[in-house]
């Protein structure tokens, strides 16, 4: 089934990437996305945002539930864009929340600022369908009323940072 604010965090997740991919700089995400790195929505925002999941290759990294040991889902997320390169990543103990930390040592590029902007190279399908999930996402926050937490500020639920 179909959590009630399923379409709401889609259309945040897909305007925080909007706005990744219209940007020019260094880009750091990281946050409790609530969904698995290869979700539908999260494919779709690191191709809108042309961005790294520094998991691929090193592992799963999971990081909820903290005290479930054997059924743990990879739900907090950091990516990054091509000009950051990942040294080390890790899953820190538990330290009383219910998920664990990640820890990413990265160094900074020195790759030339592209000509245009990630969205830019995205591709028109792809545009299209972030489009409308965000425009869903408004509409069901419309539709639950103005206390909704989801599409408030979408940068800072994530934790954008911009270097």
């Amino acid at each position: 089934t179909e959590e009630p604010d399923t379409h709401e965090r889609a259309g945040e997740l897909l305007s925080v990437a909007r706005r990744i991919g219209e940007m020019p700089h260094r880009t750091l995400v990281g946050g409790d996305f609530n969904q698995v790195s290869w979700g539908r929505n999260a494919a779709l925002f690191k191709r809108i945002g042309q961005l790294i999941d520094p998991r691929i290759g090193r592992g799963l990294f999971p990081t909820f539930h903290a005290r479930s040991p054997l059924v743990r889902f990879p739900i907090d997320q950091i990516y990054h864009t091509c000009d950051l390169r990942v040294e080390r990543m890790e899953t820190l103990p538990d330290f009383g929340s219910d998920h664990l930390a990640l820890m990413m040592h990265f160094h900074l590029m020195d790759v030339p600022a592209p000509a245009e902007t990630a969205l830019a190279r995205v591709r028109r399908e792809d545009r299209e369908k972030m489009e409308r999930l965000i425009r869903e996402g408004i509409q069901k926050r419309g539709a639950r009323g103005k206390h909704s937490a989801y599409l408030t500020s979408p940068l800072a639920r994530l934790g954008i940072g911009v270097r």
